[in-house]
């Protein structure tokens, strides 16, 4: 497994940090975005998650595939989802995922970024 889900992130319940690590594979990401998809059922409210990309080494090669095509991103409680990435290809999946699923897309370079976001809009 690469990468830890918190939840919840920073003691707020409506957001969950899901960062990845070392090599990432298909199964990873799938297993990650359904136990996100599980959070989002048992909430009341929309809920935001964080994508944390920036520690990977390397991503399966069907990402694009399997993160458009998750139900995750087009749940009801599917808040915000902010990607921190230092890759091209992460913030490109990102781009895709937002105009195909409707999905709320917002990026970030570190947590400091994500918590100013979230400062501004009155969740934290």
């Amino acid at each position: 497994m690469a990468y830890t889900l918190t939840y919840p992130w920073s003691k707020n319940p409506r957001l969950i940090d899901l960062a990845w690590y070392d090599v990432v594979t298909g199964e990873d990401l799938t297993q990650a975005l359904t136990q996100v998809e599980s959070l989002f059922g048992q909430s009341a409210v929309p809920m935001h998650v964080i994508f944390n990309f920036i520690e990977i080494s390397t991503l399966p090669e069907d990402m694009l595939d399997l993160m458009r095509k998750h139900p995750v991103f087009a749940h009801p409680n599917c808040g915000y989802c902010i990607f921190l990435q230092s890759s091209e290809f992460v913030s490109f999946v990102a781009k895709i995922v937002n105009h195909e699923t409707g999905a709320t897309v917002e990026f970030a370079l570190d947590y400091e970024q994500v918590w100013e976001f979230f400062s501004q809009l009155g969740i934290c």
